[in-house]
């Protein structure tokens, strides 16, 4: 039996790599312009879903306008909604709101520090605002979002880069808004974070510090490191994107971007112990990511070309598949080849 120590040795040395699938239209602009995702599931033809992007920022002068970005399953860009800072985006589904049930989309915005709530119009399906007074998060530079829902309650969560992290209930009542339940610090600067929805659990990663444990429930009071970055350890500051493959009666797994080192970590989502870290890697079609932000993870059967779900990152340094240098854009994988990964490494 290895102590953690050297549980942490071989983990550092232990990696696998996979090669994405297909590829998003690039950024519109140069530079660091993209950070995270969210899929859109389209369930009456998953094949139709949906990848929502956040273009943050424009480094083109005069700047030029950011906003939302939209694309098919086929990387392909379909719509862009202007407006706000955006950084991060999440989804929930089922919101029930003036007798239907919607699906909600929230995205922080960086520069304005407030957050917007958006949907999918189910006739023509295009993101439109649900917000016209965007809510206040009354925090400095407001980076990280996250959304859990319980029951018909719809919370969202906020960090930034001082370490606050702000959780708001959404109401519907005459108009939209949102009331802060709750205020913590962590020590260091905090971006992303994830909420297990099953389990009531969110996760919040301590860019330099770590991954962090707490009840997702506005009067919980659990509080736990998961893991420690160590110089020893196979994730290196920052860390960035997390997300949830839901396998189903609460098994899975959490998914971490470590941008430090351009790995993504995969955690068991019921015991949080770390499995494996993997990269994506150029397959000559598609080239590998480093630096990733943002991440998301699905595991809905879009078809033939997904039928288990995706993964889908961020990539900082893009290229053509003749190597020349091309705005940033998102890779996505085939789930597939790296649950194969994790069979193999469990002996399956």
């Amino acid at each position: 039996m290895f102590d953690p120590l050297w549980q942490s040795i071989l983990l550092a040395f232990s990696l696998f790599s996979v090669g994405a699938t297909i590829e998003t239209d690039p950024s519109p602009y140069p530079g660091d312009s993209l950070d995270d995702i969210a899929v859109w599931v389209n369930k009456n033809n998953p094949e139709e879903s949906l990848i929502l992007a956040t273009l943050k920022q424009s480094s083109l002068t005069p700047p030029k306008p950011v906003g939302i970005l939209v694309y098919s399953l086929a990387g392909k860009q379909l719509q862009f909604l202007e407006g706000g800072s955006p950084n991060n985006i999440d989804i929930r589904y089922g919101y029930s709101h003036e007798g239907k049930q919607i699906p909600i989309i929230a995205v922080s915005h960086w520069w304005h520090n407030y957050v917007s709530l958006l949907t999918i119009n189910p006739g023509t399906l295009k993101l439109v605002q649900l917000t016209t007074e965007n809510t206040d998060t009354g925090m400095h530079q407001a980076r990280g979002l996250c959304l859990y829902q319980d029951a018909n309650r719809l919370y969202y969560f906020v960090t930034n880069s001082a370490g606050e992290v702000r959780q708001f209930m959404i109401r519907s009542d005459k108009q939209w808004s949102a009331e802060q339940v709750r205020h913590f610090k962590l020590d260091s600067n905090a971006e992303g974070c994830v909420v297990d929805d099953y389990y009531r659990t969110l996760y919040i990663a301590e860019d330099s510090s770590g991954i962090w444990k707490y009840d997702a429930q506005p009067d919980g009071d659990l509080i736990e490191k998961v893991i420690s970055l160590s110089w020893l350890g196979p994730l290196r500051a920052d860390l960035e994107g997390m997300t949830i493959y839901d396998s189903g009666d609460g098994k899975g797994y959490l998914m971490v971007s470590s941008q430090g080192n351009s790995r993504y970590a995969i955690f068991d989502r019921v015991s949080n112990k770390q499995l494996e870290t993997f990269r994506i890697e150029a397959n000559g079609e598609v080239d590998g990511t480093s630096k990733s932000d943002g991440i998301d993870v699905s595991s809905i059967n879009y078809g033939p070309r997904f039928p288990s779900g995706f993964f889908i990152a961020h990539d900082d340094t893009n290229e053509s598949p003749e190597g020349t240098p091309q705005s940033q854009n998102f890779k996505v994988v085939d789930w597939r080849l790296i649950q194969k990964q994790i069979d193999k490494i469990a002996g399956k």
